[in-house]
């Protein structure tokens, strides 16, 4: 079974399309004539709507804003790892590039 727009608008359609009128304009004049009888809107009247519903962006950003009113950021500081990277590159900054450094820093780093 058809929805009752469809039936609505194929009839509509059918009815006017011998004058000119476009699908388009069939569908924008439909609109106009249609209104939905409430055994459409429900066929079991015992059942009931579920809830609208809200947003879930709209939440994430109002919760973000308050998370960055409210917090502030602190400087973490380095790991090891980067300790004993700064510093061999800094000894050797002139005889080896900086990727040449984490090459060679990996083989002197002890955890």
């Amino acid at each position: 079974m058809a929805n009752a727009w469809m039936t609505h608008l194929a009839n509509y359609w059918n009815n006017n399309k011998h004058t000119g009128m476009s699908y388009k304009q069939a569908m924008q004049n439909a609109k106009k004539t249609y209104t939905s009888s409430p055994s459409t809107l429900s066929s079991d009247p015992k059942k009931k709507s579920r809830p609208v519903r809200k947003s879930k962006s709209k939440q994430s950003k109002q919760t973000k804003e308050k998370k960055t009113k409210n917090t502030k950021k602190t400087k973490r500081s380095p790991n090891a790892w980067m300790k004993h990277l700064t510093s061999y590159w800094s000894k050797n900054k002139g005889k080896v590039s900086y990727k040449q450094a984490m090459i060679n820093a990996k083989k002197t780093y002890k955890k």
